[in-house]
């Protein structure tokens, strides 16, 4: 660890609990293909106190989308899967009530027309074969690539059941062969498996983030947000959440395993190791809309969103202001991303589910602080 950087992200951890709502945090970054910060702070379990450790598993939400897409890209280097043939060359019976002609890469860049399945839930596609099984009986909600509209849990499910077919494997053994084992990070978990007495044991708790401290600036939630992230805790804290497999949604792990992931998609890598080619990162941050030109407010690639697009909130906080940056957040302002330009990886998990219109504000003073000790500018480049 570079001990100035360090001691700057600490302060900021330190601050966002104080003042910005938030619980308990990991932090770790890589640049240059080393480890320069690993941060912890604040608690992992308010009821009983326990304290954040460099190892204890968090969820992230959607920052689950990144480690997905990044297997489905190693399948694809693999000859295994190929962006532009229909997902139903692989998985025949996905092709019922007119889903044949959606795509891979349709799956992958939102734009299926998929983003729910009638009468099925979040908690509905815990298992990832049942989720198949309502996927084969769906029709879209609108036609494949007319537009791109975020699909929240969908996205894994697909991709999911597409990994577990081309591969012969479980989606969890995929991940292990293709992603950890390779950079080393035994802790990518879709799931807590129930017997893992002593990962269920160390989650950190979900909780609903506290109001900032007026001197922020930030104005209190409103009802709605409040109830929107009070759902969103209940949602993740639910058994099957936890002990599923929900590859768009349910991933635990900690900011270290991720950091080490995204700067192993970077041009140092990690110990040496590059998890995806050059060609392959091209494809993937390669900005994707809809037939309408709709697309994210962050900006989407082939699974992992973009950065140096505009501004996602009346605060200004976006995934980064480089454009080469890409990554992927998580509702309630999880983070990890890597900028290969400036050879720098970073993540960010935490227990306090944020409201929507602020969620990214710790991110935003972390990346910055990162940014700003490492001599790297925190401005949009044109």
């Amino acid at each position: 660890m570079i001990v100035p950087v360090q001691k700057s992200v600490m302060h900021i951890l330190n601050y966002a609990i104080e003042s910005l709502g938030e619980c308990g945090l990991q932090v770790a970054a890589y640049h240059q293909g080393e480890l320069v910060v690993d941060a912890v702070a604040g608690i992992a379990d308010p009821e009983t106190g326990r304290r954040v450790e460099g190892d204890t598993p968090f969820l992230v939400f959607s920052c689950s989308k990144g480690i997905t897409a990044t297997l489905v890209h190693r399948l694809h280097e693999a000859g295994l899967v190929d962006y532009d043939a229909p997902i139903a060359q692989y998985w025949p019976a996905f092709a019922r009530h007119g889903k044949s002609g959606i795509t891979v890469r349709d799956a992958l860049t939102h734009r299926a027309g998929l983003p729910e399945i009638a009468n099925v839930s979040w908690l509905d596609q815990w298992n990832l074969a049942d989720a198949g099984r309502e996927l084969e009986g769906a029709s879209t909600i609108w036609e494949p690539r007319s537009t791109l509209v975020y699909h929240p849990v969908t996205f894994g499910s697909i991709l999911g059941n597409l990994v577990v077919r081309v591969t012969g494997q479980s989606f969890a053994d995929a991940v292990k062969r293709e992603i950890s084992e390779r950079v080393g990070v035994p802790d990518l978990k879709f799931g807590i498996d129930p017997s893992d007495v002593l990962r269920a044991a160390s989650r950190a708790v979900l909780i609903s983030a506290r109001t900032p401290t007026p001197e922020t600036g930030i104005a209190p939630p409103s009802r709605d947000e409040t109830e929107q992230t009070e759902r969103m805790v209940t949602f993740a804290n639910d058994p099957r959440w936890i002990h599923g497999c929900m590859p768009g949604a349910n991933l635990t792990t900690s900011a270290r395993a991720l950091a080490r992931v995204y700067a192993a998609l970077g041009p140092d890598g990690v110990g040496g190791m590059r998890l995806l080619r050059d060609e392959t990162l091209s494809e993937a941050v390669r900005p994707s809309f809809g037939d309408d030109g709709a697309s994210l407010s962050m900006g989407m690639g082939l699974g992992f969103q973009l950065g140096g697009m505009p501004e996602v909130s009346p605060t200004g906080h976006r995934l980064a202001p480089w454009r080469d940056a890409f990554g992927h957040d998580g509702a309630g302002g999880r983070v990890a991303m890597v900028s290969p330009r400036h050879r720098l990886a970073v993540a960010l998990t935490k227990n306090a589910v944020t409201p929507g219109r602020y969620s990214l504000v710790t991110w935003r003073r972390v990346l910055e602080t990162i940014s700003v000790s490492m001599g790297i500018a925190f401005e949009a480049e044109r």
